[in-house]
């Protein structure tokens, strides 16, 4: 095979040493092609003309001095490996190129020809293993971003259809014309669903985790607050199996900076799983108390099956559930418990875990810094019933009929008057007609985007209060949606609960954007 011809430019204003290095060259038989600069303005006209494999840079030129030389050259052919020729007096001038991407320098006085050859072979090909490791990472990242929109856009398909299903089941719940079986049949529809969605929340949650993209909006709460409402939302469950649930909530100083759903996330992962493993009759319990001066612990404990000394150090990795058994009999994914984790760590919190083996129950404790508890926000708690929003004119805009149909029904049957639009242009026709008191709006729309339409909307009428229903539920899906002019981001599926207590805050708030009351379900 032939010896590849290497394409040097050599950038050298002392004419004899030019000639000694081709000498060198030529000795020691380098296959190579060598264009000759005296000036930096002529090798910046040859770089703009002709690729080369690399530079031979004296940084001290008739027209240009020092690092300005390495730099100008380095500008101008970014992916060309450098190397510097440095006379006795500038080593140091050399020493900071190489700091700053030069691939290497060599002293001129102490130059030979095989030298000179296997620093340029060897710049030659550290550049090409750069340019073929840069290309990989941006290989890796392009991999990434297409998995993380495939997910996005699965969790989307996946949520859209269960929403008018979730819906339709709350509103036949509720119906008294319905017989107590017919309305238990639909109680059990309705929890599947909603663990349907609990499921394609923690796959979501532990991707975020992976790619360090899961984010916090901190604020003042009341951790006691957040334990109530994780319980309001768990009771169902907890009176279906009779089991005894024991509050102490000791902490007197409650008060933390957290991000108010993410922690009731927390709150309300560590009380499902000890509902689910604690047998009918059994005791479930939450305490709290300050260990030490600023702190707060949060436990968690349950008279449930336990967890055996040989799962501890794995309860927190995962789809860890405790063998293909446990699995079985329990179902789940087993991503609660690691996401879980990783909420506490974002927060700079602690979360262990302790249990005496099978059939003796398990104990989670949650420790959080405090904060001063002069101002406490609110939580993410329920508002009280009586700042509920009044009769609302409410202008529905959603090109899923299933779900429109379902959400104009269970609006109305709120007392609101509904006005149903399917696209951009349908909407900016209706609010034409009559300006709505509030807006709920898909954002993937046949004609445009629900974000650019609360931007036109508000333009006009800045009073407009907004909130979004979406398949996309991500960080970055929540903040185009406060930057559009939404007050509220409610992710498919929604039970009738968090779509009511949206609007409650929506009309009684001051617009902040957030995310659902409702944690993940």
């Amino acid at each position: 095979m032939d010896t590849p011809i290497a394409s040097i430019l050599m950038v050298e204003d002392n004419l004899g040493d030019a000639l000694l290095l081709k000498e060198y060259l030529a000795e020691c038989r380098f296959a190579c092609t060598i264009r000759h600069c005296r000036l930096l303005g002529e090798a910046l006209t040859a770089l703009a003309a002709k690729s080369f494999q690399v530079v031979l840079l004296d940084l001290i030129l008739p027209d240009s001095k020092g690092l300005a030389t390495f730099n100008s050259v380095h500008q101008r052919a970014p992916g060309v490996p450098i190397v510097i020729l440095s006379g006795f007096s500038d080593e140091e001038l050399a020493s900071q190129a190489v700091k700053l991407g030069a691939q290497d320098y060599l002293p001129k006085n102490d130059i030979t020809g095989l030298q000179l050859a296997r620093t340029i072979r060897y710049a030659m090909e550290r550049k090409k293993a750069e340019q073929v490791l840069h290309q990989a990472k941006e290989a890796a990242e392009a991999a990434n971003k297409a998995k993380d929109r495939f997910i996005a856009s699965l969790s989307h398909e996946l949520r859209t259809p269960l929403t008018p299903v979730l819906t339709q089941v709350q509103i036949l719940e509720r119906d008294p014309t319905l017989s107590t079986e017919v309305r238990e049949a639909m109680t059990m529809i309705r929890r599947n669903i909603e663990l349907e969605a609990r499921l394609i929340d923690d796959l979501l949650d532990t991707t975020r985790v992976a790619s360090g993209k899961m984010e916090l909006r901190p604020q003042v709460v009341d951790v006691h607050s957040l334990i109530r409402s994780s319980v309001e939302i768990c009771r169902a469950d907890i009176d279906r199996k009779g089991l005894r649930l024991e509050l102490d909530l000791s902490a007197a100083v409650p008060a933390i900076c957290a991000d108010p759903d993410r922690l009731q996330q927390v709150f309300w992962n560590l009380l499902t799983n000890a509902v689910k493993f604690t047998p009918a009759g059994g005791v479930v319990s939450f305490a709290t108390c300050n260990p030490t001066p600023g702190r707060v612990a949060v436990t968690v404990s349950d008279s449930g099956i336990g967890i055996e000394a040989d799962l501890l150090p794995r309860i927190f990795e995962p789809f860890e559930q405790g063998g293909r058994g446990m699995t079985r009999k329990f179902g789940g994914l087993g991503l609660g418990l690691s996401i879980t984790r990783s909420i506490v760590n974002l927060h700079e919190g602690l979360l262990t875990v302790h249990s005496d083996g099978e059939g003796t129950g398990s104990r989670f404790r949650v420790e959080l810094k405090t904060v001063a508890q002069e101002v406490i926000a609110p939580s993410s708690g329920r508002i009280p019933r009586q700042a509920a929003a009044a009769r609302l004119r409410i202008l529905l805009v959603e090109d899923h009929d299933n779900t429109a149909k379902v959400m104009t029904l269970l609006l109305t049957g709120y007392g609101h008057e509904v006005t149903h639009a399917r696209t951009v242009a349908d909407a900016v026709a209706r609010v034409a007609e009559r300006v709505p008191e509030l807006l709920i709006s898909d954002i993937g729309l046949p004609d445009g985007s629900g974000l650019d339409l609360m931007r036109r909307l508000r333009s006009e009428h800045p009073e407009l209060r907004g909130i979004v229903i979406s398949g996309y539920g991500g960080a970055e899906d929540i903040d185009d949606s406060r930057r559009a002019g939404f007050s509220r981001h409610l992710t498919k599926p929604f039970n009738d609960r968090a779509l009511q207590e949206a609007i409650e805050r929506v009309t009684a708030a001051d617009g902040t954007i957030a995310r659902a009351a409702e944690p993940r379900t």
